[in-house]
């Protein structure tokens, strides 16, 4: 039985640079026909790996950096373009933990993620997930799954910070997607009980 606790741990780009350009201005159309009073200075994003041990020991084991199970874990998940400034940001890690609205020098920040609906598991999680077994992870990997997490930066106060937000189906596909403020809780847990 599948631990209900998993482990997110961050990736590479979830988007290229071409493709997050696209996604700021398609933002900035929704926005503007709202009549929202700011704009989106930047978008970046990482992939996010959500990791759903099969006990409460191998969870344990998976969060402690140098153990051999999360070296081989690390390995494993280190694919694609690197980027450093999302690996060394220290706002990533707070917004791993829930949604947040930074303010810097009259901008703001908020965090979203996107992940496989609830009761999906995605054909990536399905390869990630026996390559974890090929490696040695069988024991104590139940299952991976890769999310996304969006960064939005405003040019100014954004007053809808808890949403509906106006721009969300620029974000994510419904039919195949989910968009929420957590990486934990709510639709994620949901997500990774698909069996």
């Amino acid at each position: 039985m599948a631990s209900a606790e998993f482990l997110a741990l961050p990736g590479s780009p979830a988007f290229s640079p071409f493709r997050l350009a696209e996604l700021k201005d398609s933002l900035n159309a929704s926005l503007q026909a709202e009549g929202v009073g700011t704009d989106v200075t930047d978008v970046s994003s990482i992939y996010v790996h959500y990791v759903s041990p099969k006990s409460a020991e191998a969870l344990e084991a998976l969060k402690i950096a140098g153990a051999p199970e999360r070296k081989i874990l690390t390995e494993m998940l280190a694919y694609g373009t690197k980027s450093a400034p999302a690996t060394t940001d220290d706002s990533l890690a707070k917004a791993l933990d829930g949604l947040m609205v930074e303010e810097d020098g009259g901008q703001e920040r908020l965090f979203l993620y996107v992940m496989p609906v609830k009761g999906t598991i995605s054909p990536w999680s399905s390869k990630a997930t026996s390559i974890a077994a090929v490696c040695g992870l069988g024991g104590i990997v139940q299952r991976i799954e890769r999310g996304a997490m969006l960064s939005l930066t405003f040019g100014g106060e954004y007053k809808n910070r808890s949403g509906p937000f106006p721009f969300a189906d620029v974000l994510h596909d419904r039919m195949t997607q989910a968009r929420g403020f957590f990486p934990s809780g709510g639709v994620w847990d949901l997500a990774l009980t698909a069996q």
